[in-house]
């Protein structure tokens, strides 16, 4: 495992400013808008950061009759909760805004619908979709466990030769980048 490696590509590509920004979540959102339109069960995250900004994505999902499900992480867990137009957040793990649920009615992963398609955060990606996530693995705990695509969204500008994956590290079935 080469981690020192993994943290000083995270902590470089933190400077990385992104040109033409807006521009480019546009058509991130119109290709996602119509990767999306087949299916019901959108599994994605709410971007920070560096990431393409998610929220256009999810209001389009929710004005399209799609079910929207967001990430929650406590501890090393991390699952997925439906949310709606009227969810309330809190800041979570890595500040990254999160559905506020009640842990009485969360429900059971047996009542949670599979994913259609997962949307994935990602810091960096290699051409062949080997991701660098933010280095808590919960992502590549999760995605061994669905089988349908699993999309990262990202800029061009976080192509790189290598991520310096590991054996554990899950590779995504395609990048949404602009």
């Amino acid at each position: 495992m080469d981690s020192d490696s993994k943290k000083q590509l995270r902590k470089s590509l933190k400077e990385v400013v992104i040109p033409d920004r807006e521009a480019k979540e546009a058509r991130i959102f119109e290709t996602a808008a119509v990767l999306i339109a087949p299916f019901t069960n959108i599994y994605i995250f709410n971007s920070i950061g560096n990431e393409p900004n998610t929220k256009p994505i999810i209001d389009h999902c929710f004005a399209n009759d799609k079910r929207v499900f967001l990430p929650v992480v406590k501890g090393k867990e991390m699952f997925f909760v439906e949310v709606n137009s009227k969810t309330e957040y809190l800041k979570g793990a890595f500040g990254i805004q999160e559905p506020r649920y009640v842990v009485e009615t969360r429900k059971s992963e047996n009542e949670i619908p599979s994913p259609d398609i997962v949307f994935v955060p990602l810091c960096a990606y290699t051409k062949t979709f080997e991701r660098l996530g933010k280095g808590g693995g919960f992502y590549d705990r999760f995605l061994p466990t669905v089988t349908c695509s699993k999309i990262g969204l990202s800029f061009a500008e976080f192509e790189v030769p290598s991520v310096y994956a590991e054996p554990h590290d899950v590779k995504l079935d395609g990048v949404l980048k602009q």
